[in-house]
């Protein structure tokens, strides 16, 4: 479409999406459960234009995944019904290389682990996956992700240690790992993230000293530490002559 403006010729173009990676939205939205019809947009043949998708208005390109539901505690809690979406989350998102923002927060994928090809998003800078109840250990391949600015996972059911590969996170800002079922002690890698302004690591089960590393980040703002058992958490003050 064009206008006539003061003499000047404007012209708007409607970007058009890569049928590509429509394929791809298509074959994740198969596998997934849409209670509510969050995705019933989900049909025409322009996904630039679907609700949740965002594209760069120059390629076409998807760069931005929003499916976040919403909900409150006792919700989450006791009825899995009033989620938006629940299912698994295809392979087939792999294929949209140029995603910076997913955000598919406050959905049900109980019983599912987070998927280990996040870490492949090489351009991803926010990914939350909070309050979707994923289960399983937090993915090595995160540790790919040096874009990344923003990663919450917080409130879910993930068990296992705190991966020291997050702390190659070298851009990381904000990191909730909150109510989990971690364990373990806190990696000294997390020393590492020098940009990190907020770290919340509150209601795990964590053992063992809180590393000295921490003083190191300049950068930081907030902190969370303690769970169940405030008393498992002691400070490292850094000496280790016996």
């Amino acid at each position: 479409m064009c206008l006539v403006l003061q003499a000047n010729l404007v012209c708007s173009k409607v970007v058009s999406c890569i049928q590509s990676e429509r394929q791809s939205l298509l074959q994740f939205k198969a596998g997934l459960f849409d209670r509510y019809g969050m995705l019933s947009s989900w049909t025409t043949t322009n996904c630039c234009q679907w609700k949740g998708i965002g594209c760069n208005k120059l390629t076409g390109h998807v760069i931005m995944l929003d499916l976040h539901g919403d909900y409150n505690y006792e919700q989450y809690s006791n009825d899995g019904n009033k989620f938006y979406i629940s299912g698994e989350i295809h392979k087939s998102l792999m294929e949209l290389q140029q995603l910076e923002y997913v955000n598919i927060s406050k959905n049900n994928f109980k019983d599912i682990y987070i998927p280990g090809f996040f870490g492949s998003l090489r351009n991803l800078r926010y990914l939350d996956l909070s309050y979707c109840k994923f289960g399983g250990q937090i993915p090595t391949q995160f540790e790919s992700l040096s874009h990344l600015k923003y990663l919450n996972l917080s409130w879910n059911d993930l068990d296992g240690e705190i991966p020291r590969q997050l702390g190659d996170l070298s851009n990381v800002q904000f990191l909730d790992l909150g109510n989990n079922l971690l364990e373990g002690s806190i990696p000294t890698q997390l020393g590492n993230l020098s940009n990190l302004q907020y770290l919340d690591l509150l209601g795990n089960s964590l053992k063992g000293k809180i590393p000295s590393q921490l003083g190191k980040l300049m950068n930081l703002q907030e902190l969370y530490l303690g769970g169940y058992d405030d008393s498992d958490l002691t400070i490292d003050n850094g000496d280790h002559s016996g």
